[in-house]
């Protein structure tokens, strides 16, 4: 157990920092895997093609309405072509 207890204090710490000489956290883009029903990728979808955005800007939109703070760059359509 002790053996453990030194390795854990070995490990850096695992907080978002902020940046030196900035007041808000370093703003870096970074991956979230969903896992959802089918019929709900489904209507995501539907939704998408409907209003030619992508997957992704459907789901982003939606905390962006509700009034979460949504980077723009998140709204955008970043496919590569």
């Amino acid at each position: 157990m002790r053996r453990v207890s030194f390795q854990l204090h070995e490990q850096p710490p695992t907080l978002i920092r902020q940046m030196e000489g900035q007041g808000s956290i370093a703003d870096t883009a970074t991956t979230l895997n969903l896992r959802m029903r089918r019929s709900s990728i489904d209507a995501i979808e539907a939704v998408a093609k409907a209003h030619f955005l992508t997957m992704k800007q459907v789901i982003v939109h939606a905390p962006k309405a509700a009034g979460l703070e949504v980077a723009d760059a998140d709204l955008e359509d970043r496919t590569p072509r």
